[in-house]
């Protein structure tokens, strides 16, 4: 495992989610969308480093990575794995539909669920690293 960098990518998870946080406060919905993807993108290629040593850089790779090493044949509850595709499935929309409205609780949900991703993603790293490390 290198852990420099499952630290580097659990720190860019972080940020992309306190992003949206503050994208949501100031009613960037789409924008709020992208930045929750994206947290969950960074966690997901954190936990597959942790768990395999390296991660892949594609978005489809990461996410079919993430459901075979992880969900498949690994520690996360399954749900887990079709989480991260529905919020990229988001995410397209919210960068690349400008027709595309949301709702404020719509989105304040969707956040409130890449956050949920985050807390497991943790509650995994956690088992090897120290959080000190993670935070």
């Amino acid at each position: 495992m290198n852990q420099t960098l499952v630290i580097a990518e659990w720190r860019r998870a972080m940020h992309s989610l306190h992003a949206a946080s503050l994208c949501l406060n100031h009613g960037c919905l789409a924008d709020t969308i992208s930045r929750d993807y994206y947290a969950a993108f960074h966690a997901a290629k954190a936990a597959l480093t942790y768990r395999t040593g390296t991660a892949p850089q594609s978005h489809g790779s990461v996410r079919q990575q993430f459901g075979l090493q992880l969900v498949r044949n690994g520690p996360l509850e399954g749900h887990w794995g079709s989480e991260i595709g529905n919020l990229y499935d988001l995410r397209l929309g919210a960068d690349y539909d400008p027709q595309q409205r949301y709702s404020a609780v719509y989105v304040r949900e969707v956040h409130q669920r890449a956050a949920r991703f985050l807390e497991r993603i943790l509650r995994y790293l956690s088992s090897g690293i120290s959080f000190t490390d993670l935070a």
